[in-house]
C-alpha cells in the first residue's frame, strides 16, 4: 500500500537521477560546458581568463588551466544549447557502446582531441595572429564536431534524419553540419572543419594506420588511465591497454533504433579507442 501511495519523484530528483546515470566522462563534458556557459553568462568569469591566448601564456606560463577550459568556453544562447545537446547525445553513445567498460580509453580519446585543439589555437595565433578564428580553434564547436566525426566513422551505415525529413548515412553527418553552418553564416565554418580534421587525425592514427601496418599502434592509452578507469577484463581476457573491443548488441543512446533499417537521428551517438 505504501508503494502505491508513494509520491512520484520531483523534477529536481528526476534531474539528479538522470545526471548521476550519465557515464563518467560524458558527465564531465556536460558539466564543464554548462558551468562555463553559466559562469560567463553571469559575469563571474571573463573569456580572457579561460581561453588559450598566446600573449597571456607568454607572460604567465603557469596558467595551464586554460588548456582545459578553452574547449568548453561558451556563452548562454541557442548555440550553447545545441553544443550541449550534441555533446550529451554523441558522448553517451560513444562511451556506453563502443567504449563500454573502457572509460580510460574514452578519456584518452577526449584528451587527445582537446590537446589537438589547444595546439591548433596556439599555432594559429603564432602564424596568423590572434583573432576570433584562431583563438576559438579550441572551442565547444570544434570539440562537438570531433566527437561527431569519430561517431560517424563507426556508425557509417546508420541512417539519420536531418531537418525537413532529409535522411542520409551517418558517415555524411559531419559534412552535412559543415554545409548547414555555411548556409547559415557569412563565412566558411572554419571551426567545424577543424573538428573534422582533428577527428580524422584520431581515426587515422587509431584505426587506419594500425590496419595498414600489421597492427602496429601509434596511439596507446596510458597505463595509469587503464588501471584507474577501465573495468576489469572478463575472465580469459588479457589485461592491459588495448584499443580492441567487441561491439555490444545493437542499442543506441544517441541514434534511436526504429522498426526497420532506418535509425531516427536525435542529434547524437558513437565508438571506443581502436576497432569497430
Amino acid at each position: 500500500m505504501s508503494a502505491i501511495n508513494a509520491e512520484p519523484p520531483s523534477p529536481l530528483q528526476q534531474l539528479q537521477h538522470w545526471f548521476q546515470g550519465l557515464p563518467l566522462v560524458t558527465r564531465w563534458l556536460v558539466t564543464s560546458l554548462a558551468v562555463s556557459a553559466v559562469t560567463s553568462g553571469l559575469g563571474l568569469v571573463r573569456p580572457t581568463q579561460l581561453l588559450v591566448l598566446n600573449d597571456v601564456l607568454s607572460r604567465n606560463p603557469w596558467q595551464i588551466w586554460r588548456f582545459f577550459t578553452a574547449p568548453f568556453y561558451s556563452s548562454l544562447g541557442f548555440p550553447f544549447l545545441m553544443d550541449l545537446y550534441f555533446t550529451y547525445q554523441y558522448s553517451v553513445d560513444l562511451e556506453q557502446s563502443f567504449y563500454m567498460n573502457k572509460t580510460g580509453d574514452y578519456l584518452f580519446f577526449v584528451l587527445f582531441g582537446i590537446g589537438c585543439m589547444d595546439l591548433s589555437s596556439i599555432l594559429g595565433q603564432t602564424f596568423l595572429g590572434s583573432s576570433a578564428t584562431t583563438v576559438f580553434l579550441a572551442s565547444p564547436t570544434v570539440l562537438v564536431t570531433y566527437l561527431i566525426y569519430v561517431w560517424s566513422q563507426h556508425r557509417r551505415e546508420t541512417q539519420v534524419s536531418f531537418f525537413f525529413g532529409i535522411t542520409f548515412q551517418g558517415m555524411w553527418l559531419p559534412w552535412v553540419l559543415l554545409g548547414y553552418d555555411f548556409l547559415l553564416g557569412n563565412t566558411f565554418p572554419v571551426h567545424r572543419l577543424a573538428g573534422i580534421l582533428i577527428g580524422h587525425l584520431f581515426h587515422f592514427l587509431d584505426k587506419i594506420y594500425p590496419e595498414q601496418n600489421g597492427g602496429r599502434r601509434v596511439l596507446v592509452t596510458p597505463q595509469f588511465l587503464v588501471e584507474r578507469f577501465n573495468a576489469p577484463p572478463p575472465p580469459n581476457t588479457a589485461s592491459g591497454s588495448t584499443s580492441s573491443h567487441p561491439i555490444p548488441p545493437a542499442s543506441s543512446s544517441g541514434a534511436t533504433a526504429a522498426t526497420g533499417p532506418t535509425t531516427r537521428y536525435r542529434w547524437g551517438s558513437g565508438q571506443r579507442l581502436g576497432s569497430d
